[in-house]
């Protein structure tokens, strides 16, 4: 299977989710952020219900 390098633009909850789960499946990841520092506001994510199942499976496939 061919190697593939992926460039990711934006290292928010969506980037770094993708790079976690692309990295689980062997692709070689580069994330690139424009912010020059880490930025303290931004959308609060509510995790409940259904994307709770999909967190603790996340958590569980780590160990």
């Amino acid at each position: 299977m061919a190697q593939y390098k992926i460039l990711v633009s934006g290292a928010s909850i969506a980037g770094l989710t993708l790079v976690y789960w692309l990295k689980q499946y062997g692709f070689e990841v580069t994330v690139v952020e424009r912010a020059s520092e880490l930025r303290l506001g931004g959308q609060n994510i509510d995790v409940k219900g259904s994307a709770w199942e999909i967190v603790k499976r996340w958590a569980s496939s780590k160990k």
